[in-house]
């Protein structure tokens, strides 16, 4: 089996450097769930200068920076897997020059906002520091902001939220960053908006809202929204902010009251409105609201799968509710799907294999019993709590999962309603 498991891993590894796409995901329920590790290692080899792949010629580099961004803003993330490691390693075989430069900068961005929400915390403080160093090269204001706003994550999570606060703050203030017209302004709200969710992470709930206050102000004189390569600056953009920040500081109740403001088809990108769903589902966790945690986590899978599957937070929250004995055949099927756990036919085979015989007739049918229901569980029936209201989620159109175009995610067949 782990000869098996070895060449597969070798496989997947040879394709890569020889720039074929993979259907990661393909096969076995669940195996999507390597995608985040499969990404990760694929922009660690691509930043040690590992096994380059034939990519984009220097006259497509921006091209291909530009699809790159749209595979993260549509959570297409086995595509980005095979996609960005080119870009990176094309853009540094390019001869010197702006383009070059300018590409490096803005990759290296992209791949530190991939890492970071794979939790990859060493490689993004590497690429986080590269793109700022780039930046600075290439003499981009916007992109300096950005490699700022980048820098000061795994700062905070390192739980250095004074020098966090510091990066975003003093960037904010930067003066070419004032001088950069409305794009520079936006980048000023999202620089603010980071400040707030460091204040957060320190309990420091009034400031937070002081902050974010100050960020939804810079966007309301704006207008519209700007700076989508970079997930993009809006009202609501800083209202799904809010949503996390308010979680973050210890108030999953004022989350929820946040994200019932919210439009999610008011967000940018696909990317965006699925954050809202985990943010959702995350406050509810917290609240100890179940199953509207999972309805979340299943609106989310409907429209951005890869999303669900392969980014180890959300892997964490499924895992949590498996933990809290209150499980449905909704989240049991979210759980496999996700590769938390398996079919009960494949648990079966594994068990009979490692089991010696001697075991196996020594185990009783009550014992049986008893594993199956601390695997599986049992059908619940979730006690009635509040909801989000109709403004929210479930309104979105084009379900994908059901191919129904003219319906809502509301009649979707993996989203049960109570």
């Amino acid at each position: 089996m782990q000869r098996r498991q070895a060449l597969a891993t070798l496989a997947l590894t040879a394709a890569a450097t020889a720039g074929v796409p993979t259907r990661v995901g393909a096969g076995t329920p669940g195996s999507e769930a390597a995608l985040g590790d499969i990404l990760s290692g694929r922009l660690r080899d691509a930043m040690l200068g590992l096994h380059p792949a034939a990519g984009p010629s220097t006259s497509d580099l921006h091209g291909e920076l530009a699809r790159a961004t749209a595979d993260a803003h549509n959570c297409r993330y086995s595509r980005l897997a095979v996609r960005l490691p080119r870009l990176l390693s094309a853009a540094h075989a390019a001869p010197e020059g702006p383009t070059a430069v300018g590409v490096l900068a803005q990759s290296y961005l992209l791949a530190t906002r991939i890492l970071i929400k794979m939790e990859d915390q060493q490689l993004g403080w590497a690429a986080a520091d590269r793109a700022r160093q780039l930046a600075e090269a290439a003499g981009d204001p916007l992109a300096i902001a950005e490699s700022a706003r980048q820098l000061a994550v795994p700062a905070r999570r390192a739980g250095w939220t004074d020098q966090a606060m510091a990066i975003a703050l003093s960037a904010a203030d930067a003066p070419a960053l004032r001088a950069a017209g409305p794009d520079g302004t936006a980048a000023r709200g999202l620089l603010i908006q980071s400040a707030a969710y460091t204040a957060a992470r320190d309990r420091d709930q009034a400031g937070m809202r002081k902050l974010t206050a100050e960020a939804a102000t810079i966007a309301d004189e704006l207008g519209g929204t700007r700076l989508r390569p970079h997930g993009g600056f809006s009202t609501a953009t800083v209202q799904l902010h809010l949503i996390s920040a308010e979680n973050r500081a210890g108030d999953p109740s004022a989350a929820i009251a946040a994200a019932n403001k919210l439009t999610p088809q008011a967000l940018p990108s696909t990317e965006r409105r699925a954050r809202y769903q985990v943010d959702v589902a995350t406050a509810y966790a917290r609240w100890g609201r179940h199953q509207q945690c999972l309805d979340a986590l299943l609106a989310a899978e409907c429209h951005a799968p890869q999303e669900i599957y392969g980014r180890p937070a959300v892997r964490k929250l499924i895992s949590g509710l498996l933990a809290s004995g209150r499980t449905t055949s909704e989240l049991r099927g979210l759980a496999a799907r996700t590769g938390i756990l398996i079919r009960r036919g494949a648990a079966r085979r594994i068990l009979g294999r490692r089991q010696s015989p001697g075991v196996r007739a020594a185990s009783s049918p009550a014992t049986s019993a008893t594993r199956a229901s601390s695997i599986w569980g049992s059908a619940t029936t979730a006690r009635a709590s509040p909801r989000l209201s109709s403004r929210s989620a479930w309104d979105w159109t084009g379900c994908s999962c059901c191919s129904r175009a003219s319906q809502t995610s509301a009649s979707c067949a993996r989203i049960r309603r109570t």
